[in-house]
């Protein structure tokens, strides 16, 4: 049941990212995950995708656009950084969107 959940949360997500580009402009939508524990924070998962430099992605303004119980959005102009919270308490990327 679980896994259904985080399955229909995930989807959503995307869905929302790809609305989030302005009109006229190039979008990228990718799903992360992680490692199955995930990270130990919202904050340090949303630092591993920025880390990894993804194309066109803001490298900073990034704040919190978002925040429930189980999941975090952040925030630069039109890119987004979705985190989820996993059963074992870990954080992991659900989604990125970055617009050009």
């Amino acid at each position: 049941m679980r896994v259904a959940a985080a399955a229909a949360v995930l989807a959503w997500l995307g869905i929302l990212g790809v609305s989030a580009c302005g009109s006229g402009q190039s979008c990228g939508v990718a799903d992360h995950g992680g490692s199955a524990g995930g990270f130990t924070t919202p904050y340090r998962a949303l630092r591993s995708v920025l880390a990894s430099h993804p194309q066109w992605l803001s490298e900073t303004g990034w704040a919190v656009g978002g925040r429930t119980a189980h999941s975090v959005t952040f925030r630069s102009g039109n890119d987004s950084v979705d985190v989820v919270k996993v059963s074992g308490g870990g954080w992991i990327v659900a989604g990125v969107t970055a617009c050009q």
